[in-house]
């Protein structure tokens, strides 16, 4: 699980960021040679996110019919310890690069400084920390994993800073082939040492093994800076730094405290179970808006002067993650008990339900996870941490109740729940800065929500003309059959409600 990442207020005034005043209004011609960079960028990220998804699926299916959810438990409480010191720790001084309006070169040598002190003290005390860690879940097992994988703070911190400034000028190409080598480094350990160990080492050792490429090829694609510390260029990199930090505090507590609950209530086993339906339900949320979170908040921090152009673009950032992440939920909830069922083994079957329920919330995070970057490329941070302390409210109340009355489902339904609740005030503040009216918005995602339904449905009378023990020839067909359905209804149907798919893909000018 996973979750996102002015030099002077939050305000949003005319010299924020340290930068000039305000710019002419940007021309037709620049608006379109940004699109065109988003787009590019885009291209690059959504192929990378898609290899990795595809490794990540491969790797996962494998691996789940070679390890117990017991080990997937084990793994998932080092990874959620390693997640805690990080999100409480995080400095948000990329984002603040990221933000800033012109050069920044004098700036990425103080944020490394911090970042690489960051990472020793981190995995020092994650190290000293592992046997209090184990002993509040009751995993005594789970102690030397996260010794070992306290190691990765400390990759993480020395990863060449620059890389940044490629996501700042939306230059993803060099990004992209780091990832996708990490991810695949990582992919053929994890299984080739499953296959030996048959426990959860085997997915510690492919995390590391894949960090360690990672860090390694961030010195070969970018160029090194100067580790050094002005306390000026930090005091300026924490004012805007200091909300980002807040919201990602309290967004590990709204994202993964749910795993905290589950985890201690329920044991290893059902984290495992649960971590391995949240995975697949998020597909949604962390590979569509990942993608257009990293592309977007760079291109809105460039257009926050011109409010006509901002507004097609965040409108049209919406509907182009409502236009693939709705069949994704739907698809997702349809093919749950036949997936698991043909795909996986029995072991993973108390999954099914907790993974349908997620399905409805990888839909509802998905279009939520568009108005973070709107904020942030605007100078507002303080919205998301307001929204995610409003998300991290609803769960508190809702999660010990409903986990402890309904297990699993339970506690897949209080995550839906917080997200369906904070997303309507996240969308009326987002109508607010963009200068757009409430029906303009909400078209941008009604008409995919309705065409994946129809899709669902569609696929569920498939089934129920099937012989209740059908093979996977006829699971294949179910997912090619309703890919294919809904991209008829979209392009057939889409033009008479004021959906111009082509449009949303970039394919034609509007």
């Amino acid at each position: 699980m996973q979750a996102d990442e002015s030099l002077k207020d939050s305000g949003g005034g005319p010299t924020e960021g340290g930068g000039p005043g305000p710019s002419p209004q940007r021309t037709d011609a620049s608006a379109r040679s940004l699109q065109q960079a988003v787009l590019a960028s885009g291209f690059w990220l959504f192929g990378l996110r898609v290899s990795e998804r595809l490794l990540g699926l491969a790797r996962m299916v494998v691996l789940a019919r070679l390890l117990a959810p017991d080990d997937f438990g084990l793994f998932g409480i080092a990874l959620l310890a390693m997640s805690v010191v990080e999100s409480l720790s995080g400095t948000g001084f990329n984002e603040a690069i990221i933000h800033r309006q012109g050069r920044t070169d004098e700036y990425l040598g103080t944020a490394w400084t911090v970042h690489i002190a960051r990472g020793f003290l981190l995995a020092a005390a994650m190290w000293a920390a592992a046997p209090l860690v184990a002993g509040f879940f009751g995993e005594p097992a789970s102690e030397p994993l996260l010794q070992v994988l306290s190691l990765n703070l400390i990759l993480s911190g020395l990863t060449n800073i620059s890389v940044v400034v490629f996501q700042k000028e939306l230059d993803f190409r060099k990004l992209v082939y780091m990832g996708a080598c990490g991810a695949l480094v990582d992919v053929v350990v994890s299984v080739v040492m499953a296959f030996i160990l048959r426990d959860a080492w085997a997915l510690v050792y492919g995390v590391l093994a894949g960090n360690v490429v990672r860090l390694l090829l961030s010195f070969v694609i970018a160029p090194l800076v100067r580790p050094r510390f002005d306390g000026a260029r930090f005091k300026e990199l924490a004012g805007f730094g200091g909300w980002v930090w807040g919201a990602n505090v309290l967004h590990f507590l709204a994202n993964q405290g749910d795993d905290v609950v589950v985890g201690r209530l329920l044991g290893a086993n059902a984290l495992g179970l649960y971590r391995m339906a949240f995975a697949y339900a998020g597909l949604p949320a962390t590979e569509i808006t990942h993608v257009l979170s990293r592309v977007t908040f760079p291109a809105y921090a460039k257009l926050r002067d011109d409010t006509p152009v901002l507004r097609r673009g965040h409108l049209r950032a919406v509907q182009a993650t409502a236009l693939i992440s709705a069949p994704l939920a739907a698809g997702i909830a349809v093919m749950a008990p036949s997936f698991v069922r043909l795909v996986l083994t029995p072991a993973w079957v108390p999954m099914i339900v907790p993974l349908q329920i997620l399905a409805a919330w990888g839909l509802i995070r998905s279009l939520s996870a568009t108005t973070g970057p709107l904020f942030q490329g605007l100078g507002r941070p303080d919205l998301i941490t307001r929204l995610v302390l409003l998300k991290l409210l609803v769960l508190a109340a809702a999660i010990f109740p409903l986990t402890g009355r309904l297990g699993l489902s339970g506690t897949a339904l209080s995550v839906a729940l917080s997200a369906a609740l904070s997303y309507p005030i996240a969308a009326r503040m987002v109508v607010r800065m963009i200068d757009c009216s409430g029906w303009a918005y909400a078209r941008t995602w009604l008409f995919p929500a309705a065409a994946a339904a129809l899709m669902a449905g569609a696929i569920l009378l498939f089934h129920a003309r099937q012989e209740a023990d059908f093979g996977l020839a006829v699971f294949c067909g179910s997912i090619f059959g309703g890919a294919a359905f809904y991209v008829l209804l979209v392009l057939l149907l889409g033009p008479r409600f004021g959906y111009d798919a082509l449009a949303v893909a970039g394919r034609r000018q509007v």
